[in-house]
């Protein structure tokens, strides 16, 4: 049997305990639902042999969804599983991915780690604005992530009910488990009304039907049915006189039951003579409406009962006793039987620890009967009350949100208290009550300005930039404290920064440094933003005094933070402007151990973490340089920073392109296309990796696609546009125009024609092998030789691995020299470049033919096909084999063997390395740990193994594992090229 874990976050604020909410109570026969119970149990059975579906159930108000979901959940009966469930309600929409928490137990005070990770980021626990990224984004990973890993140890059931109120994170969440199920176990359910429609709601209807799931619609009862189900409650059939009445419930299983229940009440109905049940009087009127019928059955409760109903329906769909007590001024035992004679009017349901209405429209039609007056009058004395009895913020403030006008005056103090928290948790809702607030606060009131600057923080976690700066400017002129002054201007520059407007951040900087308000700290911070941005605008020296002034500063304010900025815009300075990645690595690992594992310092460690990557991979440490971009992913993953995991994303794309992992850097060139705007240059520069792909494999579908994503910015991208203007020249090679691809190149590597190839960065240099290449094949050796010396001079005054295996290619291309071309195969290898590598021993094979070694020139040519092979890159393979068939030398079986389509034998290296740790039973983000890879790599990688191997679960996967050479679990092998 399943583990059952559900409740509200209501139950559970004083306890770790999992607390089961209980559902309401399925009939002993659920009447009419036999045919989509049975598919339900289809899936069930799919789900124990490892195979998880979506399901969406859908339906008319009152057609027992509820009572539906309650039976078909209650007959799971597999070993190991665990049930989650929860619901969400009109109002849970103020606060987002309260289901979702709701369902997996997570509250403020949890102590389970990973659910504690989840509770520091929403309830902004030890973070702030400056920690940047998006708490509810952040904890929206974090949630997919706590459910992959459960996955891995079992069988999970995620039952969500009441889909239609579901907030735009919720919805987007279980839109992404719903495509994860085909990779892990994991039934994901969902019930939701057919109306009121919303596109959001259509949209995921139509994913769970593209991701194998199921759609279970519930329809009305047929007669028969509608008969039975009478017979059921009355343990009576109906007479002619009473069918006909209850058949105006349009087969709604809700409305018979309440019309009947108003019948039983009012005593209008008899057994009659024929042992049926029928009117006392003939009168075949009924409510016109179930929400009337609903009514009418309320209408039989005594007034006491009444007015603590109203009072309860205030509270919500559920409630606790001490709530209600609070609220009513009622001691809990005069209201305990007033709740015992709800329950068996069948008006409330007892859920354990806290007590419910039986049916949602049963509290609806109690509410809404309520008159305003009186329910707004109730909600702002029950947010008052809740607020004193030390409630959550969230339970609170559903409660001042529904009562419109003014707020009640305590509630300024208490918002006061709790601002830093919702502006992390829910920052919209805290945005349009600290607006509320204001708009009735004194202008005289020394609180405005508090209430402000959390109102300047709520906006700047929206990401509203415009609407943050209309705030925060005229707070710095009003407000005095030196610490909300600094934090305000440091979050303005960010905020420039953030949109890419660096010139504009560097003037605010400057002008903020001019005056005297900034405190020691702050102007320490600022400092570092001026220097980062100024390394963005080229100005390097400049960058690199400010960085070392602002780190200065810093350690005399003593601030961590401040220094751990400088630092980062020290060691990107010495990265870009001296081309130094020694210093750079020092630098970066200098500030990460200063700043520590503090939360507020988390975007900087982020920074840190890609310039250590880029470092460390520079210097041809490349095991290094993927795990310190790996743990950079993972901590942006868990962030929820849009913008900052692009960045590493791209970083990702570049690095696994350079090493021959192609098919990991497509996944992760994609996600960043997808997020990025047509008009960033970032977008030019993965357009051109994913076009340089498709060039060596001959894909002219996916080479086309790159190069119409790589067209919206054709100038003023500087060094972007590299790899898309490489691939455009050959592009002009493979067309047998070498002269315009020679001429291509040269625009790139020597714009102003002055044979000087400035600006040799070490992709720059790999580059020039390419003109060397062209240049000696049209017989322009006097090109070959200025753009090899060019390479050579700058290898030798800054020998990092790329660059001197690029020397090495130059020389023994120019020279025709096969011992210095295999040299810069082994060089290229070091430097972690797969495809020079190919090229390098492709020019050997060709050298060495030259030379009559037929014996070394077939080995090279191997060699380079086993690597163009492990690549996919035909096209290379078909050229590479044209070059030496002229000399004699035929292609090899062994490195002419292409990929199958189907089967094992169809996976990458990459894959193969993915099904073994899938089968060992990683979950993918442990995957994507082991590997160094994002987790969005490793889930396109999963749907390529089950396609290609046919299979519908991991478990299925792991039969084919068992069925290799490699042991389950192995991670060798997994960059092409060795």
């Amino acid at each position: 049997m399943p583990d059952r874990f559900a409740g509200s976050m209501d139950d559970r604020l004083t306890s770790d305990r999992p607390v089961a909410r209980s559902r309401p109570t399925a009939p002993v026969i659920l009447i009419g639902r036999e045919a989509p119970l049975a598919v339900f149990d289809a899936v069930v059975k799919d789900l124990a042999r490892g195979r998880g579906r979506p399901v969406w159930v859908e339906g008319e108000p009152g057609i027992g969804k509820t009572v539906f979901l309650a039976e078909a959940l209650s007959r799971i009966d597999i070993v190991g599983s665990r049930l989650f469930e929860a619901r969400n309600t009109d109002t849970v929409d103020f606060f987002p991915l309260r289901a979702f928490l709701d369902a997996l137990r997570i509250y403020p005070t949890v102590t389970d780690s990973d659910r504690a990770d989840i509770a520091d980021r929403l309830w902004g626990r030890g973070a702030g604005p400056d920690s940047s990224g998006n708490a509810v984004t952040a904890a929206a990973e974090m949630l997919i992530l706590l459910v992959d890993r459960m996955c891995a140890s079992g069988p999970v059931v995620l039952a969500i009910d009441d889909m239609q109120w579901a907030d735009d994170a919720t919805l987007a969440v279980w839109g992404r488990l719903a495509e994860a199920t085909q990779q892990m176990p994991l039934l994901l359910v969902a019930a939701a009304r057919r109306i009121p429609r919303r596109e959001e709601i259509d949209r995921l209807r139509r994913q769970v039907s593209a991701a194998g799931g199921v759609c279970i619609s519930l329809e009305p009862l047929d007669d028969e049915q509608v008969d039975r189900l009478v017979r059921q409650i009355a343990s009576a059939p109906p007479g002619a006189g009473l069918r006909a009445l209850v058949r105006r419930a349009a087969g709604n299983p809700l409305y018979v039951r309440e019309l009947l229940g108003a019948l039983m009440k009012g005593e209008r109905v008899r057994l009659a003579d024929d042992q049926t049940l029928e009117l006392t009087d003939g009168d075949a009127s009924a409510p016109k409406s179930l929400t009337a019928a609903i009514t009418a059955g309320l209408g039989y409760l005594a007034g006491p009962t009444t007015r603590v109903l109203r009072a309860a329906a205030v509270l919500g769909v559920e409630f606790r006793l001490e709530q209600l007590s609070a609220l009513t001024a009622e001691s809990t035992m005069a209201l305990a039987e007033v709740i015992e004679e709800a329950i068996s009017a069948g008006v409330l349901a007892d859920m354990d620890e806290a007590t419910g209405f039986r049916h949602v429209l049963i509290h609806h039609a109690l509410y809404q009967s309520t008159p305003a007056a009186t329910r707004h009058a109730l909600h702002r004395q029950a947010a008052r009350t809740l607020a004193d009895g030390g409630e959550p913020a969230e339970n609170v403030v559903t409660h001042i949100q529904s009562a419109p006008g003014p707020v009640d005056h305590w509630v300024l103090d208490w918002l006061i208290r709790v601002a830093p928290s919702m502006t992390m948790r829910a920052p919209q809702v805290a945005v349009e009550l600290l607006h509320r607030v204001l708009a009735q606060a004194d202008q005289r009131d020394p609180r405005r300005l508090v209430i402000e600057s959390h109102l300047a923080d709520g906006l700047f976690n929206m990401a509203d930039y415009a609407e943050f700066h209309r705030v925060a400017v005229p707070l710095l002129i009003d407000v005095a404290d030196p610490q909300v002054i600094g934090r305000m201007t440091w979050l303005r520059v960010y905020a420039f920064m953030l949109n890419g407007l660096h010139q504009d951040a560097l003037e605010l900087g400057q002008t903020a440094l001019a005056g005297a308000r900034l405190p020691a700290n702050w102007r320490a911070r600022t400092l570092a933003l001026n220097a980062a941005s100024l390394t963005v605008l080229g100005r390097f020296d400049e960058s690199l005094a400010m960085a070392r002034q602002a780190e200065s500063e810093g350690e005399q304010a003593a601030d961590r933070l401040a220094v751990g900025w400088a630092l980062w815009s020290l060691a990107r300075a010495t990265g870009i402007a001296k081309d130094d990645s020694v210093a750079a690595l020092e630098v970066a690992e200098r500030g990460m151990a200063i700043v520590g594992d503090d939360p507020a310092s988390t975007e900087v460690r982020l920074l840190f973490g890609s310039t250590q990557a880029s470092a460390l991979w520079n210097l041809g440490r490349l095991d290094e340089a993927m795990r310190a971009l790996g743990q950079a992913l993972a901590l942006a993953e868990r962030m929820g920073s849009p913008m900052r995991l692009a960045g590493l994303r791209t970083q990702a794309a570049e690095f696994n392109f350079l090493g021959g992992r192609w098919d990991d850097a497509l996944p992760e060139l994609d996600a960043v296309l997808d997020t990025v705007g047509p008009r960033n240059a970032t977008r030019v520069m993965l357009a051109g990796i994913g076009a340089l792909i498709a060039v060596h494999r001959g894909d002219d579908a996916l080479l086309e696609r790159y190069l119409a994503a790589g067209t919206e910015l054709a100038v003023d991208t500087a060094g972007f546009s590299e790899n898309l203007r490489a691939a455009r020249a050959l592009i002009e090679e493979r067309e047998g125009r070498p002269d315009e691809a020679l001429a291509l190149f040269l625009a790139l590597l020597d714009p102003d024609g002055s044979d000087t190839f400035p600006n040799l960065t070490s992709h720059r240099c790999v580059l020039i092998t390419a003109v060397v290449r062209l240049a000696i094949d049209l017989g322009r050796r006097d090109i070959a030789e200025v753009a090899a010396s060019a390479c050579i001079t700058e290898a030798t005054q800054r020998p990092e691995p790329s660059k001197l295996a690029a020397a090495s290619h130059c020389r023994g291309l120019v020279n025709q020299d096969a011992t210095h071309l295999m040299a810069a195969a082994d060089e290229y290898a070091r430097a972690g470049r797969a495809h020079s590598r190919g090229e390098a021993l492709e020019d050997a094979a060709e050298a060495l033919a030259r030379a009559r070694d037929l014996v070394g020139a077939r080995a090279a040519l191997s060699d380079a096909l086993d690597i163009y092979a492990n690549l996919d890159a035909h096209r290379d393979i078909r050229r590479a084999q044209a070059r030496v068939r002229r000399f004699g030398v035929r292609r090899s079986a062994r490195g002419a063997r292409l990929r199958a389509s189907t089967g094992w034998e169809a996976l990458t290296r990459s894959e193969v390395t993915v099904a073994k740790l899938a089968a060992a039973g990683r979950s993918n983000p442990a995957i994507a740990a082991e590997l160094y890879l994002s987790r969005n790599t490793v889930q396109t990688h999963m749907s390529h193994i089950l396609m290609k191997l046919g299979c519908r679960s991991r478990q299925e996967i792991a039969r084919f594992v068992v069925g290799t050479d490699s042991p389950v679990g192995s991670a060798a092998g997994s960059t092409a090229g060795g």
